[in-house]
């Protein structure tokens, strides 16, 4: 059974900034990236890198991480 993973991509603009925009939860996540990546080929932003975490991944790294930084809640 495949697990369900949610998908973050980071992009660069052509002025050189970087932005994580959080793309949304898939089932395939190679076939997710090749399709960002063929639909960003043509575009001015460039994907940087896409990455694929689990639920249990991501509540993991909140609990690890929790107050680290000054915007955590």
């Amino acid at each position: 059974m495949l697990e369900a993973v949610v998908v973050t991509m980071w992009l660069e603009s052509s002025d050189g900034k970087l932005s994580e925009h959080r793309v949304g939860v898939s089932r395939d996540c190679e076939q997710t990236v090749r399709n960002l990546y063929e639909e960003y080929e043509d575009k001015p932003q460039k994907v940087i890198a896409v990455k694929c975490d689990t639920a249990e991944n991501i509540k993991f790294k909140q609990e690890k991480f929790k107050g680290l930084y000054p915007y955590d809640d």
